[in-house]
């Protein structure tokens, strides 16, 4: 069972925007990434939290993303925005994508935004919730490399291209779903791997094609399983189309875009969407989310199956676990994500105060 460490979260968070800003990136940058960061590990998604710095720093070093560049508009209209990302981190380009998409939606009642040329960023989750905390539905929608196969093909094929949805919501900030179109992330199955842990056989199909339980010789051979087989397929296709499709950016199937982790001195190329919709002009001020609290209400009041006393809405979880933190004073970080900030430690020459 992984070791739990405990840790304050404005140490946290302070070590995280230091060591960023150490390796080239402004402060105002930093203080979002750092920002979203965090909050990723409060809400327990540790595969795409701060563990993560570690290595966008060392992509950052090798030349495979820029800690300075920033994004520029490209087209700006009424209802629609194009940014060229200029290869940045996903944070600084995705941050500023959504909180432009809410800007013109509160004018127009709805705002696309697509970013291109960026890197890796983190949980979509993060970006979704801007829109939601502001009483809009968001969404977030990314290509990523190719790491997927479909129903009928042996091999990588696409991307398991991740999407999010939020909205706002009452007795927690919002209900969100954050989720790849695969059945798992490729971080989950890395971590099993690093821990000599047997999968689910729905996780990942074998050099053959065959799903296997077995993660050793992922990501060299094998790929990861599209969520609800052609379901997933078909969510992934339709994430290409409106990210590098209608923006003429790379596509997951051509190769050409890069692993962020395993390729550090080549660019990301991906290629992201942001969708704002003002919900007070549909349906005035405030009323989204008392129908969504009575949705909540109806869901958690259904029957429960037998051994059950409990049904989620999306985004409960993370809320809670956030809400644990909040109220602890500090964030639980499991032991790889522990590593992986320690050899930052080592990286940046910054000391962070863990206990356990």
């Amino acid at each position: 069972m992984s070791k739990i460490y405990k840790i304050k979260e404005s140490k946290l968070y302070e070590f995280c925007k230091k060591s960023l800003i150490k390796f080239g990136m402004d402060e105002a940058d930093a203080s979002i990434t750092a920002g979203h960061l965090v909050q990723t590990d409060k809400w327990g998604i540790y595969s795409h939290g701060t563990k993560n710095l570690f290595n966008y720093i060392n992509k950052k070093n090798a030349g495979g993303v820029s800690f300075s560049n920033k994004p520029v508009i490209e087209l700006e209209l009424p209802s629609l925005a194009v940014i060229d990302a200029k290869q940045t981190l996903g944070f600084v380009s995705s941050d500023f994508a959504m909180k432009k998409a809410c800007e013109l939606a509160k004018k127009t009642g709805i705002a696309i935004v697509f970013v291109k040329n960026c890197c890796h960023f983190g949980a979509a989750g993060c970006y979704v919730n801007i829109a939601a905390e502001q009483g809009m539905i968001g969404g977030a929608f990314s290509n990523v490399d190719k790491q997927m196969t479909v129903p009928g093909a042996r091999g990588l094929v696409m991307g398991h291209n991740p999407m999010a949805l939020a909205a706002p919501a009452i007795s927690q900030p919002t209900i969100f779903f954050d989720a790849s179109s695969s059945n798992v992330a490729v971080l989950k199955v890395l971590r099993a791997k690093a821990h000599n842990e047997k999968i689910p056989d729905n996780w990942i199909v074998d050099k053959n094609g065959v799903p296997t339980t077995d993660p050793s010789n992922y990501p060299s051979e094998g790929a990861l399983i599209p969520m609800g087989n052609h379901k997933g397929y078909c969510i992934a296709m339709f994430i290409e189309i409106i990210t590098s499709i209608i923006t003429g950016s790379e596509t997951s199937m051509s190769g050409n875009i890069p692993s962020w982790c395993f390729n550090l001195t080549a660019p990301n190329n991906v290629s992201q969407t942001f969708v704002a919709i003002n919900a007070e002009a549909v349906c005035g001020k405030n009323v989204l989310e008392k129908r969504i609290e009575d949705m909540i209400e109806t869901l958690h009041n259904s029957p429960k199956a037998e051994g059950n006393d409990r049904i989620y809405v999306p985004g409960e979880i993370e809320w809670e676990k956030h809400n644990k933190s909040q109220s602890n004073g500090y964030i639980e970080i499991p032991d790889d994500v522990y590593e992986r900030l320690h050899q930052l430690e080592e990286l940046s020459g910054f000391s962070l105060k863990i206990e356990e």
